[in-house]
């Protein structure tokens, strides 16, 4: 399942990011050629992956902007984000890079095979590890999937088309980055509308 965390590293710069892992122990990080994060990854090998709220995923796209605080980690500092849940420290274990076609165009990506080496909770009014959990893109998904589904009989056979182009939409990505509960839901949808 791929994860959203706020990378930050021994530089002050705090970057979206999408992080496969099925254990939190190994992750599975890819970026792609021309970004920031990407040009400074390509040496570091140790990572900070920041479990933030959706806000802070969200104002890290638009700057660096945050307040930070320094971590002394084997003799170097690096930063995370105060306002961070938890943060887990990850190694870089492997670095490959390809090419890589979409819809976007040609791309280089540099693939990182992470694995965790340290975890720090930040919030401690956070009782339960799970309340700790990253943020995934299908949650928010599947609820915005409910809603369209759930209006879709009582609007004109325009707006009834444009909706279910965005649950079909909406169901791509599901299947891209959700678990195998986000599928099971999104296939009762299925039952019921062409998706």
């Amino acid at each position: 399942m791929k994860y959203e965390y706020v990378l930050t590293s021994s530089l002050l710069n705090r970057a979206p990011i999408g992080a496969k892992t099925s254990d939190f122990k190994n992750y599975i990080i890819n970026l792609f050629e021309g970004s920031h994060t990407y040009e400074m990854l390509k040496n570091e090998d140790i990572i900070i992956l920041n479990v933030c709220s959706p806000l802070i995923i969200a104002e890290s796209v638009i700057d660096d902007v945050g307040n930070y605080e320094k971590l002394e980690y084997n003799g170097k500092t690096y930063y995370y984000i105060k306002e961070a849940e938890k943060i887990d420290i990850v190694k870089v274990k492997n670095r490959k890079f390809s090419s890589f076609k979409n819809e976007y165009g040609n791309s280089c990506i540099m693939n990182l095979e992470c694995e965790k080496i340290d975890e720090k909770i930040i919030d401690t009014n956070k009782k339960y590890q799970n309340e700790l959990k990253p943020f995934n893109r299908a949650d928010g998904l599947l609820v915005e999937i409910a809603v369209l589904y759930s209006r879709i009989n009582l609007v004109s056979e325009t707006e009834k088309i444009k909706m279910m182009e965005k649950i079909k939409e909406y169901a791509n990505i599901i299947k891209k980055v959700g678990s195998k509960e986000h599928m099971i839901v999104l296939n009762k949808f299925k039952e019921h509308i062409d998706i």
